[in-house]
């Protein structure tokens, strides 16, 4: 396998001559905080960062065969070129002194289905904003994950309603630790599911508005922009946010970040889809926050039709009328009836608990403080309950 070292640089010094901040020195950027995989062709580039000046030190396996490995030279930020597995693989990287981490990492080239039926428990998180900590505390609290982070919750099924991204100092750290989570679910006959919101689609177009100082410094380190890391295409990490759902639907229950009003399709399969090729065509897709379309690059129409998608305030990624209002009650049902659901769960619009609205037709989760409640909704009982679960474990019928 083809290897290249690519450099080892002291991430502190850039950073506080491009910011200009001391607070920079306290922040942690090694280990998951600060790894990025991009990809293009037959090449990987693997990109991390160790807490002290140190020894590079990486490691790709498949099985029990050692595919490549090697060291970089002393310093904080590590790059390795490699050439690209071709299929899963185990990544270890660290430092001689600072220790290893490892994640397995895999070859997705499918989407997510749209429709899952015969679940008996879901949990659902509405929006977490790289509140890594607040995350961790209600999967323990809610015992999907035990103190060592690994998934216990058996066949559960755990939604986050998207909107992981931006505000948060720990959005890489967390969209690594969902990634793992994830892989740990389904082998133990479970499922955890990111429904995609506006602010995934915001990054992914470089609309960085509502970045971190701290996140916005992993580019810095790796000599690249933000919105780069989670490339749709060339990152490991925007390939897999691209094969997510936009909408979907767990026995009779709905879920959308902001909510499904007048649609233009009645298969979210197909919404789906659309969402997926549209970010396939990176051309246009990563100039859509464009004030006009590049005629030069690409049909002008095509980036309308792109830009009304993926930026309509009455999308699924952006609507807010279930929660902010009461005035939509008979939609509701139409969106109900459509999509043969009996609920409607979102996200998108914050308030200060988990609450239901038009006679528990729907569910809001998102919170003015993330992750601390969670969701709970048991099906098989008699009927289906729902539940609101705390930080501290409480758990209150809804």
């Amino acid at each position: 396998m083809i290897k290249r070292v690519l450099y080892s640089i002291p991430i502190i010094c850039i950073l506080v001559i491009l910011t200009g901040s001391s607070n920079l020195l306290r922040l942690d950027f090694s280990g998951f905080n600060g790894l990025y995989i991009a990809q293009q062709n037959n090449q990987k580039t693997i990109n991390w960062i160790t807490s002290v000046s140190d020894t590079g030190v990486y490691k790709i396996s498949q099985g029990n065969k050692i595919i490549t490995e090697g060291t970089t030279t002393y310093g904080k930020v590590h790059s390795v070129e490699v050439e690209n597995p071709e299929s899963s693989y185990v990544l270890s990287f660290g430092g001689k002194r600072t220790g290893m981490h490892t994640i397995p990492i895999r070859s997705i080239k499918k989407q997510e289905k749209a429709i899952y039926k015969n679940v008996d428990s879901i949990y659902v998180l509405g929006d977490i904003h790289g509140e890594y900590d607040d995350l961790v505390k209600i999967l323990k609290a809610s015992n999907i994950v035990n103190d060592d982070l690994h998934w216990t919750a058996g066949k559960a099924h755990l939604v986050f309603l998207g909107d992981l991204f931006d505000r948060g100092k720990k959005v890489t750290k967390l969209l690594w630790f969902i990634y793992k989570l994830e892989q740990e679910a389904e082998m133990d006959g479970g499922k955890v599911h990111v429904v995609l919101g506006n602010h995934e689609i915001m990054v992914m177009t470089k609309d960085l508005r509502y970045v971190s100082v701290k996140e916005r410094g992993i580019a810095v380190a790796h000599k690249t922009t933000y919105d780069q890391l989670f490339h749709p295409t060339n990152s490991i990490l925007g390939n897999w946010l691209k094969h997510k759902t936009s909408v979907m639907k767990i026995n009779s229950v709905l879920f959308a970040h902001g909510g499904i009003m007048n649609m233009e399709t009645k298969d979210l399969s197909k919404f789906n889809t659309q969402a997926l090729s549209y970010m396939n065509d990176t051309n246009i897709f990563l100039d859509l926050i464009a004030d006009q379309p590049n005629s030069t690059k690409y049909d002008p129409k095509k980036w309308i039709e792109m830009r009304n998608f993926f930026f309509n305030q009455n999308n699924p990624y952006w609507f807010r009328g279930y929660v902010r209002s009461n005035e939509f009650e008979k939609d509701l049902d139409k969106t109900l009836k459509r999509f043969k659901s009996d609920l409607h769960v979102v996200g998108h619009t914050a308030l200060s608990a988990i609450a239901t609205k038009y006679n528990a037709k729907l569910i809001a989760t998102d919170l003015h403080r993330p992750a601390t409640e969670i969701l709970l909704m048991v099906q098989n009982s008699p009927s289906p309950t729902n539940f609101s679960i705390d930080q501290a474990g409480n758990k209150k019928e809804l």
